[in-house]
This record gives structure tokens, C-alpha cells and sequence, in this order.
């Protein structure tokens, strides 16, 4: 599972960048001075700037990529909304939406990628309506089904800088304290006790995203692979009983290995 940063060069790489180029918290104190903080390193085209008066736009498009083995790939651009001043769900247009992204898409071009979900940013007061909304309107056809929402807080602890993850971190749990305990079971052949710990630590992922801790997934993420490893090493001499367990964890745990 790969962990989400920023990735400027999508953004400063875009045609009109020297046009329109800023930076979240620019464009976040436009409408909301000094209200909200971001990482200031983070570069944005402005949509208002982007297309005018011609059409609708989201507020800011930045560049994303997906963090993993100390390298960044999948760089994208994405369509950012910032709708920190809503307070109920009746202020929520799904039509308004839709056109803010078509808009946007029209003005970037056909010449760099674009994440498909689009992310709208409200205020943690109010982003338990608004998720509940959004989760809605997935289930109905259009560009809405592609609609996600964030607190400010979620989205400062999962677009992450990749300066910051190359730095020294203190984990919750060890990479090499988890491969150490996982490969007592590979050595001796337990496959059922290696399945069981391996889901106890899958549940301690799945949780640690529902809380956006995605940095915390990565020793646990390096350990599954290294174990893994060893256990390909091994599979010709495992019986059929274990082949069957190991593959039940391969195809659930696809995502992470």
C-alpha cells in the first residue's frame, strides 16, 4: 500500500503554470485568511485563474503521486474543492459539482494525467454531513459517484511530503520486530499460526487508514514483503495444506504484498 505526497512537478509542469501557477495556502487565504494551514511547499494551479469567466472550476488542482521503496510514481494532477464555509447539506450542490469538474477538465487539456476522485476539503464541524452526502451521490450515475470529502485535518495527514517520509521517524511498530516474529512461523512450517498473525496485522493496517495514519502502514508493509519473500523461497517444499492457506493470504493480502 503505497502512501500519498505531493508531487509539484506535475503542477509545474503543466502549460499554464506560468499563467496560473500558486500554492494551496495562497489560494486557501483567498477565501479563508490565515483560517486554515497547509504545507506550504505545495504548489497548485488556481482554477479560478484557469478558466475564467468561461466556466465553472474547482478552487485548485495540485500533483499527487504514490510513495512506496523510497520512490514516488503514479504522479497525477488532482482536482481539489475547498468548501470550508458549509455548514449543512442543503448548501450542497451535486449538479454545481459536476460542472465545477467538467469545467476544470476542459481547461487542463488531454496532456498530462488526472486522478479520477476529485476531493472536497470542509471543515471538521462539518464533514460527517458531508461524507454521509457524498457516499449518496457515489451510488447515483455521473461524475459524482467520484466525489470524496475530507476534513483539513484528514487531508494534512494523508498528502504527505516526500522530504518528510526520507527523514528520520519514530514508528508505532518495527519493521524488523514484526519480520522477526512472522518468520517463527515460516521457519517452523505453521502456516494457520502465520495466517492468523498476518490478519491480526492486516486489521492494525485497515485501522490505521480509517484513522489516516498511512505513514504507520509502512514498517508493517516492509515486513509483510520481506516475510513473503522467504515464504516463495519455500513454496515447492510446502504441503498441499499450506500451499491452499498461502494462497488464501496472497489473494486477500494482494493489495500489500
Amino acid at each position: 500500500m503505497a502512501l500519498t505526497v505531493f508531487a509539484n512537478s506535475m503542477v509545474e509542469g503543466h502549460r499554464l503554470y506560468a499563467e496560473v501557477g500558486s500554492t494551496l495556502q495562497e489560494v486557501s487565504d483567498k477565501d479563508y485568511p490565515s483560517r486554515y494551514k497547509f504545507n506550504t511547499s505545495i504548489k497548485c494551479l488556481d482554477g479560478d485563474k484557469l478558466v475564467g469567466t468561461s466556466d465553472k472550476s474547482v478552487d485548485t488542482i495540485i500533483g499527487i503521486g504514490d510513495y512506496s521503496n523510497n520512490r514516488t510514481s503514479n504522479k497525477r494532477l488532482l482536482l481539489l474543492e475547498l468548501r470550508m464555509d458549509y455548514e449543512n447539506r442543503e448548501s450542497l450542490s451535486k449538479k454545481l459539482h459536476e460542472e465545477k469538474i467538467a469545467g476544470t477538465k476542459k481547461h487542463l487539456g488531454n496532456d498530462c494525467a488526472v486522478e479520477t476522485n476529485v476531493w472536497f476539503l470542509f471543515d471538521k464541524k462539518f464533514i460527517h454531513q458531508a461524507r454521509h452526502t457524498f457516499s449518496s451521490w457515489r451510488e447515483q450515475k455521473g461524475n459524482a459517484r467520484h466525489l470524496y470529502a475530507y476534513s483539513v485535518e484528514e487531508f494534512n495527514d494523508i498528502v504527505l511530503d516526500e522530504k518528510d517520509l526520507q527523514k528520520e521517524y519514530s514508528y508505532l511498530y518495527s519493521a524488523e520486530d514484526i519480520e522477526s516474529n512472522l518468520m517463527t512461523f515460516v521457519e517452523s512450517n505453521d502456516w494457520n499460526a502465520l495466517a492468523e498473525k498476518m490478519y491480526y496485522w492486516k486489521n492494525i493496517v485497515e485501522k490505521f487508514f480509517l484513522q489516516n495514519k498511512h505513514r504507520e502502514v509502512a514498517p508493517i508493509q516492509q515486513a509483510f514483503c520481506n516475510v513473503w519473500t522467504k515464504v516463495k523461497e519455500k513454496r515447492q517444499h510446502i504441503d498441499d495444506d499450506g500451499r491452499i492457506i498461502l494462497e488464501i493470504i496472497e489473494e486477500d493480502f494482494k493489495p500489500i504484498l
